[in-house]
């Protein structure tokens, strides 16, 4: 019922949603949000294009590319957009796996399962988002 009303309920604190642009890029935005230090982890994919090489060690369907941003506001988890360039931490990689199984009729993914490990220029040194069967709205209803 809370799904159904636009909110998201997961005790893992991770959600997703899509943006399908037609004739463009499709992208999927996945926001995980750190209640206790009031983080937001965004990873945003798209297809087709080609990862920053910072993320080369996140293994990816094929054609989809990774970007990542942390900001220090919680709030930045709350729409489907990538975070803007203010209150961002500097990501300097990424490693771990994204998979999922592709829309029949769209290529997006329905659901993500996700173990990534981001590294930061700073404080904190890393930021880690584990979840499965985190669902992308707007795609798959």
């Amino acid at each position: 019922m809370a799904h159904a009303a636009g909110m998201n309920v997961s005790e893992d604190t991770s959600c997703a949603s899509g943006d399908d642009e037609i004739g463009a890029r499709d992208r999927v935005y996945v926001h995980h949000a750190d209640l206790a230090a009031n983080r937001c982890l965004t990873l945003y994919l798209t297809w087709p294009t080609e990862s920053d090489p910072r993320y080369a060690g996140v293994e990816l369907p094929e054609l989809w590319a990774l970007d990542v941003a942390l900001t220090g506001e919680m709030r930045d988890c709350t729409e489907p957009r990538t975070p803007s360039a203010e209150g961002r931490y500097p990501v300097t990689g990424a490693a771990g796996t994204l998979s999922w199984e592709p829309e029949p009729n769209t290529g997006i993914p329905c659901v993500i399962d996700m173990d990534i490990t981001v590294t930061l220029g700073g404080e904190p040194a890393t930021e880690r988002i584990q979840a499965t069967g985190v669902v992308v709205d707007n795609t798959c209803l």
